[in-house]
């Protein structure tokens, strides 16, 4: 994605490749869990793990698969939010200010973006437990 886009877009690019990854993950995380959720009567959840992640690793890594996915599908909203945000920007400096732009910042805009839903996946991973 990176390498074959224009030099014009190539920092927007990153924006696009981070999202695939996090779609990829994800994917396979509810692949993995194929999680079927219940609701009772008494606001309670059950959450029942149908796919292959019990015979892989047990209980565990079935929660460890479903706060992934849930953390990831959160971080793909946050960092489409990004992309359009700095599409915008792009859009509006000009094409010939966004070719010298380094790509630097937007990884670390990225990484930002992943620590900030750091907590997030700590706190389903012990609600799940």
């Amino acid at each position: 994605i990176v390498c074959s886009t224009p030099k014009t877009m190539r920092s927007y690019s990153i924006f696009l490749l981070n999202d695939v990854i996090i779609d990829i993950i994800s994917a396979i995380a509810s692949g993995l869990t194929a999680a079927r959720v219940m609701c009772l009567p008494d606001d309670s959840v059950i959450i029942v793990y149908v796919g292959q992640c019990n015979p892989i690793g047990g209980i565990l890594f079935c929660n460890i698969c479903e706060c992934m996915q849930m953390l990831l599908v959160s971080e793909s909203t946050a960092i489409l939010l990004l992309s359009f945000i700095y599409r915008r920007y792009i859009i509006r400096a000009g094409a010939e200010f966004v070719s010298l732009y380094p790509t630097k910042p937007i990884w670390i805009f990225c990484l930002l973006a992943y620590l900030a839903f750091s907590p997030i996946w700590v706190s389903r991973f012990h609600t799940l437990q």
